[in-house]
């Protein structure tokens, strides 16, 4: 009599890899959702930081900064990733560039910033909220 040999996996062994693999995943998706936040951030503060630059070039040319957002970031009114929205205030003596979160993008919310959708920075380099600048 031939000994018949099985090959291939019991229901079992089956079930404990999914079950390891849920396991995983909840304790690795938070950690990943944080990050991504963190990272989408950083589009907005790099956003920020390359605005108030151009209103600096702009005040040194004219003497005052722009209101005009096609004078300072010609194209584009959104983030490098489209995370945030754009916008900038000027009544030429000082200027404030403000980055608000699109919404649905992932962004609304951020624990991280006390829940504010809004980030801003001024020409004297007040940034708020301070949570989402470290």
């Amino acid at each position: 009599m031939q000994k018949v040999v099985q090959k291939g996996f019991t229901l079992i062994e089956l079930m404990i890899v999914v079950s390891v693999i849920g396991v995983l995943m909840t304790l690795a998706y938070p950690s990943y959702s944080s990050h991504m936040q963190k990272v989408r951030r950083h589009d907005a503060r790099d956003a920020l930081l390359q605005l108030a630059e151009n209103q600096e070039k702009q005040y040194l040319i004219n003497r005052t900064y722009s209101n005009t957002f096609a004078d300072i970031s010609p194209g584009k009114t959104t983030s490098p990733n489209d995370m945030y929205n754009l916008s900038v205030v000027s009544d030429g003596a000082t200027f404030t560039v403000t980055a608000v979160a699109v919404a649905g993008a992932g962004q609304s919310g951020d624990p991280v910033c006390g829940g504010a959708v809004a980030i801003t920075l001024t020409n004297a380099g007040v940034r708020a909220p301070i949570a989402c600048w470290q």
